[in-house]
């Protein structure tokens, strides 16, 4: 498995100390917080730029803000090979 958390700066401190190094991250601006629609356009166009990760985890405390937040994905992939 090959994983990805997509994170605010404001939580980069504690995620940091939890995250396993297999694990990447990529923060991104707090300010994407005060645009709910801007910040689900952001996250949206990251898991459709990412091809090598398999599993994508976010770390956005405020996403709830977005008006029905829903990600598409078009990852097809083989579920017996881990």
């Amino acid at each position: 498995m090959k994983a990805k958390v997509f994170a605010c700066y404001t939580l980069a401190d504690e995620i940091q100390k939890i995250l396993p190094s297999r694990i990447d991250l990529e923060l991104l601006p707090y300010a994407l917080h005060r645009e709910p629609q801007k910040l689900q356009n952001e996250l949206q166009q990251r898991i459709d730029a990412d091809l090598k990760h398999d599993t994508l985890l976010f770390g956005y405390p405020l996403l709830i803000r977005c008006s029905k937040p829903s990600f598409r994905t078009s990852y097809v992939g083989d579920s017996q090979s881990a």
